[in-house]
């Protein structure tokens, strides 16, 4: 009899693994190529974002080993590289299977513009070096010329001096070569990186030359181009952040910032397709006969009516089709094959590898078998065979397949043949668990072993034996793991003792069924803000909890899903009167609980078996067939509590209605829901600001996103006048300006080139949100509003700002309107906003608050006037800080004097002393001190001149004060010395005081003179010291008892200075009688020069002393008359 190995075998291109980089020059790697519905799919969701202008660049390709993720990147490479071409067999096989996709193709990818493909197979080394060498190896698809020779030599320079460390040069030359590709008439570029995970398991140990930033810039990159787009796929096993599971958290959300880039592709087929996969991988030398066909078309009937469970959309006849098709796999095998293999795949393992493996017990040494035994069927039992034979480490590491091992522990020959293979069916229904669409009932188990007739009663031996154990539950059979625990009968009581009815039922259902929020993505993915609706189970609008106020700006509602336990008619009622009275509250009734309330109820029971039994902890397999039994319940809860709320009738749904704003919605599919959510945000949201940049938009901040945005902010405050903040390159902080300033216009150029912030346009995003800042800072104007309630408003509707968001717009508008807005801490005025202000408030905005005053009117005019004549900023802070300035400089007995000759005089320095707030001193407190109206209510004509009058006469009497207190003292002190007032009587004071200097050194007069004598500078500095010295302390600290004081000092001092000069002051020659006796002098020295050639100089000097004393006789004489 002829071996099945020459009937069947497997087609070629399911005998390998695909490698991108080889195979995309291989013309026969596509033959027979099958465009799933997943890989249509896929291409389409290609399609989608390239035919949108703003659609995305970049996806990210995932899903488990063997899913034929590289086969669509090989297909994808195909298709665009050969363009829309009958001649290129991927376009072929795309127009057989879809028209329309194909159609779309070729508006995108003609046949005279296929696109420059960068088919790139990952390893073990950085990415940018693996692009470098895919990018050297798709030039040689363009015509030769220089500037592809000059293009060459620089890939090849930066391969041979590693010059893929540096990410920026990668990408120019990812740009250079995609430029001379549109040169040469390419429509794009696509790049792809197959195993890409390889390169980001590198970047994970080189974290300086595996740089994953790259990723994200090309993505980036991609984004931004407009003309020849390009493409940027990465193919992977998983998320960028499940390769960094166990790194730290930094590195984890680095990493996740990267995936953010990526549109997210899974590629996992689903049962349906891979069943009909399965059914197109074999080839026979000749049509199978009649009889074996229908023997197979018999099994497969026998398995359905046995209770198999096909996938969602397939026939009995399409799947006794594929059976017929997959011979010699027996409809059991067909069936639970793909699911199997899914479930315990690793890197070298997959159903395609099974077929095409020479292993032990694998499908090739099969095919060796008679084609006549069993009419050739490979059987449940001969996978398990395979598995225990060859894949045991696996099964070992995955617990839901350790039980299939238990199968070896009852392998010996005590078993007969029949009972063997029934313990490894067993043990691999068991294995595909609770998703299975093959349980391992008696009915099932007859239709999938050969021995059918005696299947029933082998079952009840190996149940006598303990090797097996029966499920009330779902009446199937699981192999018994010993124990003394019954699981069974546990449950039973459970079920006995619990009461799930009313109240109860609902309490056991807020506890055990998620309540994941509902998220509105299409408003997600427009404003760029993530909004959800906490999900709550009552039984009654009545039960509703109340809210909490502090919610976050991405809380958007509730939906609150009524239990139908009791009238719908009142429940309808009730929900529709209740969502009237709160535009954020929706609500959802479902038709009925049945779906919901089993395993709801088993789930209860397990739980109170877990708390009943302590011994379920030391009872391994008891504890294993409990933790399978819980994970059971959760599923089915998961998938029931979804099909709760689907709006679509049964068996597919579950008639589910849904109320918003006091009228029942139209909903029909659940994609409904999802548009209503969307609507109702809408509509509470209608002045959201549209920006959409992950990083900052968003509640909270990761501590990266929090260290750029800190960044953005310090740029802000010292660089808006240059481009970009100065910001170079591009940080996450870049992203940060372009979306929130660059692109809503709060950021740009003046006519001269220099760059500033400025108030946004009518038609921006932000436009609504400012002038919610302006009603909030400026309605109570001068009143400090906290920022913690500005914000509150922010993020509440209609705004819903980011909470990310908030502390840049702040600063925007505070920078746009510095000259009349004024910042607080603690309550105290912050007169300079510098970067550690900007960075605590970020932390804690509770410390600050915000106020403003509109410069208009009276109130500019003010500003100019005094920023004109202080030569200061025209802003308040400014004139304010300088007028500040001025009364802080008086002398201190100005600034503590009560004997001001006007009350406005006291009052402007008091005023001044008490100020806490720059604008309502200037506005209000000022005004109000000089008997004027406040100028921050409003304003009347002429007010700014009277306030200009006022503070002239009330600012020119606190800078006379001191002097003349000085010049009143003065006198009193030059009347006290016998001289008169003025500065007359001074200078004459001066003089005396040096002629006496040079006769008394000592004694209490001493230090007036000597002080009087000193060098000034000026003399007002040379009166107060003399001041000081009269009454024995510093002018500068004199107060006004002090002044009153004075006259004492003044008359002590000036009686003692009247004595010194009695004793001295008959020698003193004033100014004029100083001159007169220069002069008298000049002629007496001329006449001596004659009389002294006539006498000896010893007879003229007696001579002259006689003449001397006659002189001061006569003078006695004269005094005395």
């Amino acid at each position: 009899m002829p071996a099945l190995s020459d009937l069947v075998s497997v087609r070629p291109r399911y005998r390998r693994a695909v490698n991108l980089s080889a195979d995309s020059h291989d013309a026969h790697a596509l033959d027979d190529i099958l465009i799933t519905p997943l890989v249509a799919h896929a291409l389409e969701r290609l399609l989608d974002n390239l035919e949108n202008g703003q659609g995305e660049r970049s996806f990210m390709l995932f899903g488990p080993y063997g899913a034929g993720k590289s086969t669509f990147a090989l297909f994808t490479n195909a298709l665009f590289s050969g363009g829309a071409s009958k001649r290129n067999p991927a376009y072929a096989a795309l127009s057989r299977k879809s028209p329309e996709l194909a159609r779309r193709f070729a508006a995108r990818c003609g046949a005279s513009q296929p696109w420059l493909c960068v088919p790139l197979t990952a390893r073990r080394s950085p990415i940018g070096q693996i692009v470098l060498e895919g990018l050297e190896a798709a030039l040689q698809s363009l015509p030769e010329d220089a500037e592809r020779q000059n293009l060459c030599q620089r890939l090849e320079t930066h391969l041979q001096q590693a010059g893929w460390r540096d990410s920026a040069a990668v990408l120019e030359l990812v740009e250079a070569v995609r430029r001379l590709a549109e040169k040469h008439k390419h429509g794009g570029m696509l790049l792809i990186v197959d195993e890409a995970g390889k390169s980001l398991e590198y970047a994970l140990q080189d974290k300086i030359g595996g740089d994953v930033y790259l990723f994200q810039m090309l993505a980036e990159y991609a984004k931004r181009v407009t003309d020849a787009p390009l493409l940027f796929l990465t193919v992977q096993h998983q998320h960028f952040d499940g390769y960094t599971e166990l790194s730290n958290t930094i590195l984890r959300h680095e990493w996740a910032k990267v995936q953010d880039r990526f549109e997210p592709l899974p590629f996992n087929e689903q049962l349906a397709s891979g069943l009909n996969t399965l059914g197109q991988v074999l080839c026979y030398a000749h049509p199978l006969s009649g009889p074996l066909l229908a023997t197979i078309m018999v099994e497969a009937q026998t398995l359905l009516d046995a209770g198999a469970e096909l996938p969602a959309g397939m026939t009995p006849p399409e799947f006794i089709h594929i059976c017929q098709n997959a011979w010699p796999l027996h409809p059991s095998v067909v069936l639970v094959m793909p699911l199997l293999f899914r479930r315990l795949a690793q890197n070298e393992r997959s159903l395609f590898s099974y077929l095409a493996s020479q292993e032990p017990h694998g499908f090739q040494e099969h095919c060796r078998r008679d084609a006549v035994e069993d009419n050739g069927f490979v059987r449940l039992h001969d996978i398990a065979d395979y598995l225990l034979t060859n894949m045991t480490s696996t099964l070992v590491q995955r617990p839901v397949a350790r039980i299939l091992l238990e199968t070896l522990e009852h392998g010996g020959n005590t078993l007969t043949p029949l009972q063997a293979r029934i313990l490894r069916t067993v043990g691999v229904l068991n294995v595909l668990g609770p998703g299975s669409p093959l349980k391992a009932t008696e009915s099932v188990l007859s239709a999938v072993l050969a021995q059918s007739r005696d299947v029933p009663e082998t079952l009840q031996g190996l149940r006598r034996q303990e090797l097996l154990t029966f499920r009330q539950l779902d009446q199937s059979f699981r192999l018994w793991e010993g124990g003394s625990i019954d699981m069974e009968a546990l449950l039973q009581k459970a079920r006995k003792q619990l009461r799930c009815e009313g109240q109860a039922f609902v309490e056991l259902v807020r506890e055990h069924v998620s309540t994941r929020p509902l998220v509105a993505r299409k408003h997600c993915l427009q404003s760029g803000a993530y909004r959800f609706f906490d999900l709550e189970y009552t039984a009654s609008v009545t039960d509703l909890a109340p809210r909490k106020k502090a919610r976050t700006s991405c809380e958007a509602g509730r939906v609150l899903v009524l239990l139908p336990m009791s009238d719908q008619s009142q429940l309808e009622a009730d929900a529709l009167q209740a969502t009237g009275q709160d535009p954020s509250l929706v609500i959802a009734l479902p038709q009925q609980l049945d779906m919901l309330r089993q395993p709801a109820i088993e789930l209860a029971c397990l739980r109170c078996v877990a708390k009943q039994t302590p011994a379920l902890r030391g009872d391994r397999r008891a504890l294993r067939e409990y933790g399978m039994l819980l994970a059971d319940c959760e599923r089915r809860i998961r998938q029931n509590a979804d099909l709760l709320l689907d709006p679509r009738p049964a068996p597919r749904g579950n008639a589910c209605r849904w109320f918003w704003n006091g009228r029942q919605q139209t909903v029909t599919r659940p994609a409904d829901v999802t548009r209503l959510l969307t609507q109702v945000c809408d509509t509470l949201y209608p002045d959201a600001p549209h920006i959409r940049n992950e990083l900052v938009a968003r509640p909270v901040l990761s501590s990266a996103a929090t260290a750029a945005r800190n960044i953005l902010l310090k740029h802000m405050l010292t660089h808006a006048e240059h481009n970009t903040l100065g910001i170079e390159g591009f940080p996450p902080e870049r992203s940060m300006y372009e979306s929130v300033l660059r692109d809503t216009g709060l950021h740009q150029p003046k006519d001269n080139g220099q760059w500033h912030l400025c108030e946004p346009a009518p038609d921006s995003a932000l436009f609504a949100v400012w002038q919610a800042l302006e009603q909030e800072v400026y309605t109570a104007a001068g009143e400090c509003v906290p920022l913690s309630q500005l914000f509150h408003k922010l993020i509440s509707p209609p705004y819903g700002v980011p909470e990310g968001l908030l502390p840049i717009l702040l600063l925007a508008f505070y920078l746009c309107r510095r000259s009349e807005l004024f910042l607080y801490r603690e309550g105290s005025f912050l007169p300079q906003l510098d970067e550690a202000s900007v960075e605590l408030m970020q932390r804690r905005p509770d410390l600050f608050g915000i106020s403003g005053v509109q410069l208009e009117g009276e109130r500019l005019a003010i500003i100019e006037r005094y920023a004109a004549g202080l030569q200061v900023e025209a802003t308040v802070p400014a004139v304010v800080a300088r007028l500040y300035a001025a009364i802080r400089q008086l002398p201190p007995i100005t600034q503590h004097t009560a004997k001001l000759i006007s009350g406005r005089g006291k009052a402007l320095r008091d005023s001044f002393r008490s100020a806490r707030s720059p604008e309502r001193l200037l506005f209000e407190e000022l005004p109000q001190a000089f008997g004027l109206p406040s100028l921050l209510t409003g304003t009347t004509e002429g007010g700014a001149e009277k306030f200009a009058a006022a503070m002239r006469e009330s600012m020119g009497e606190l800078m006379d004060f001191a002097p003349r207190t000085r010049a009143r003292c003065r006198d009193e002190f030059l009347r006290a010395c016998a001289l008169p007032g003025g500065d007359a009587g001074w200078h004459c004071f001066v003089e005396r005081a040096a002629f006496l200097a040079k006769r008394i050194r000592r004694g209490p007069l001493a230090p007036l003179l000597d002080r009087t004598c000193r060098t000034e500078s000026n003399e007002d500095s040379r009166l107060e010291g003399i001041l000081g010295v009269v009454y024995g302390r510093a002018f500068e600290r004199w107060n006004d008892a002090d002044v009153s004081a004075f006259k004492d000092a003044a008359l002590g001092t000036g009686e003692q200075f009247r004595r010194a000069w009695d004793d001295f002051g008959t020698a003193f020659l004033n100014s004029e009688e100083q001159k007169s006796k220069e002069r008298l002098r000049a002629l007496l020295a001329a006449q001596l020069k004659d009389v002294q050639k006539q006498a000896s100089p010893r007879v003229l000097a007696e001579a002259l002393r006689e003449l001397l004393r006659e002189v001061e006789g006569t003078a006695e004489k004269e005094n005395r008359q």
